[in-house]
């Protein structure tokens, strides 16, 4: 919670510090307007109040000009799809309910997507999957009804095919904005995977290593961290101008890559909505011998996502004076961006594999 605080606060202050000239004559109108209103007519309260409550409404459009111009088009996109369909079944079927069920199918497909995205964590603008969501389900619908010579069936075969669409884009569409080819490699061996399993316990952490092509390690005690190992053969760089900047490897964009692992890397559903944070591992310590953290934007606001990058060297050493300072600094430098665990995502991170309270207790 401290650190949604800070991170509004952070966000706050750099929407004031963009648009302040703006935002000042916002300002100075609502204290004009409200001042003026209780001096001369106090039973006009209420204008006063609107005054000020616009003021605060013109602070939100700022802070979140990007949501709210993607919802708006995303809702405009439906309305006006919703509306094509309901002229075109009335010519088709002027006395069947098809034209309803059509129209009303758009918002179907919309409020579906609403509420998935809101359960599914992804890397993917809600809105503008939501927007190519129901303009297939458009295309589909007259599609099948051209041929189909009806339209009732389609409309509602193509609302489960939309909502299909919907969620495979919704949790995969980030990976197809980057080449896995030119991103960082995962850096992963047998002598890596033991050495962090020590590392762990020496460091009072529990871990959890998640087998796959792409390899990560769940670590947690009284906050929970994903180490992805990475081999860099240089540092990560930034490319493009100030205000579209974007961190790059080899001279690539990789803010979609964090962004994808960011959220694939989490085990949201298994340890019950736990909040982890993504460490990047870097084997060759390309990026110095200090722990660092970098940052990628949210697809639908201005917050950051915090990642980190930890140099790697010392979980390769074969000694144990080396792996008992790997991971010491880790929930020091990183806590103040992860929330506590509580007790029930503890319990369910403890069924993902023996904790170390459990390896001492057999012991």
């Amino acid at each position: 919670m401290a650190e949604s605080r800070n991170s509004l606060l952070e966000v706050t202050w750099e929407t004031l510090k963009e648009n302040g000239r703006l935002l000042t004559v916002f300002a100075v109108a609502a204290i004009v307007i409200g001042g003026l209103t209780l001096v001369q007519s106090p039973e006009n309260w209420w204008i006063a109040l609107l005054a000020v409550t616009g003021f605060f409404f013109a602070l939100f459009l700022f802070l979140n000009a990007r949501v709210v111009v993607k919802s708006i088009l995303s809702l405009v996109v439906t309305i006006t799809l919703s509306a094509f369909a309901f002229n075109i079944a009335i010519v088709e079927e002027p006395f069947g309910s098809a034209s309803i069920l059509w129209f009303f199918g758009h918002f179907v497909v919309f409020f579906f997507g609403l509420s998935v995205s809101y359960f599914l964590p992804s890397g993917q603008s809600r809105w503008t999957t939501m927007g190519l969501s129901v303009f297939i389900y458009f295309a589909i619908t007259w599609f099948l009804a051209s041929i189909t010579q009806t339209l009732f069936l389609p409309a509602i075969l193509s609302t489960v095919i939309a909502g299909s669409v919907f969620v495979l884009m919704y949790l995969f569409g980030s990976k197809s904005r980057f080449s896995s080819k030119k991103m960082p490699q995962n850096g992963n061996t047998e002598a890596l995977s033991s050495n962090i399993q020590k590392a762990a316990q020496f460091s009072d952490l529990n871990s959890h290593y998640f087998k796959s092509d792409d390899p990560s390690y769940l670590v947690w005690n009284e906050r929970a961290y994903v180490l992805y190992p990475v081999i860099l053969d240089q540092a990560f760089g930034v490319i493009g101008k100030r205000n579209k900047a974007q961190l790059s490897y080899k001279g690539k964009a990789i803010n979609s890559w964090l962004r994808f692992l960011s959220f694939t890397k989490n085990p949201y559903f298994k340890s019950r909505g736990a909040e982890t944070m993504l460490i990047l591992v870097d084997i060759k310590n390309a990026n110095g011998n200090e722990f660092k953290t970098i940052g990628v934007s949210s697809p639908d606001s201005k917050a950051v996502i915090p990642v980190g990058v930890m140099p790697g060297r010392l979980l390769l050493a074969n000694e144990d004076k080396a792996l008992k300072k790997a991971l010491a600094r880790l929930d020091v430098t990183y806590q103040e961006y992860v929330t506590d665990l509580t007790e029930k995502q503890k319990v369910a991170l403890s069924k993902l594999g023996e904790t170390k309270q459990e390896k001492e207790n057999v012991s």
